[in-house]
């Protein structure tokens, strides 16, 4: 489960908290998020979330998962 997967990473401190990676992420993207998922291992690790625009659009907002840093964007 993925929940599972999130909370796993973040006590070994190979990933920010979620709650920490969705204020910096609805800093700068606005609308309803629909989907979470942690990709990767180690240092390449990312969160991964989808959010539905006010426009209707589908975007994915990559972060690394360490650092918190939002490391791309794109319309899906």
């Amino acid at each position: 489960d993925a929940g599972d997967r999130i909370r796993s990473a973040v006590r070994r401190g190979e990933a920010e908290p979620l709650r920490d990676i969705l204020s910096a992420v609805r800093k700068r993207y606005k609308g309803e998020v629909v989907r979470i998922r942690l990709t990767g291992r180690g240092r390449n690790m990312q969160y991964r979330i989808r959010i539905i625009d006010s426009k209707n659009k589908l975007i994915e907002v990559r972060v690394n998962a360490k650092t918190a840093r939002i490391v791309g964007a794109a319309g899906l």
